[in-house]
């Protein structure tokens, strides 16, 4: 069964400030397996480090499985919903709702 898994990610290089990242991801999830177990073997799988283009080293790593649900469709069509009271903080955590780059 396809589950979906909202993944929260962590870029560390020297002296800067982590950037964060969530990850939607889409994982087949095996009968009888339990799927924040697959959701979180996917993420720690994810995890990386590597040397940046300015020499620098980055490491990525994993913070949190935040969510873990059935796929809502296996063809075209809404994969994930989910909800929230204060669209303030949604949209200070978003800066991409009013057009702001990262």
């Amino acid at each position: 069964m396809r589950h979906v898994a909202i993944l929260l990610f962590a870029a560390h290089r020297p002296g800067a400030s982590p950037l964060y990242e969530e990850t939607v991801a889409l994982l087949e999830v095996p009968p009888g397996a339990e799927p924040r177990t697959v959701a979180l073997a996917h993420a720690r799988a994810a995890g990386t480090s590597y040397r940046a283009i300015d020499g620098e080293q980055v490491t990525v790593r994993l913070l949190e499985v935040v969510d873990v649900a059935p796929a809502l469709t296996d063809g075209d069509g809404d994969l994930y919903s989910r909800h929230f009271r204060d669209l303030g903080a949604y949209r200070a955590f978003e800066p991409m709702l009013d057009g702001e780059p990262l």
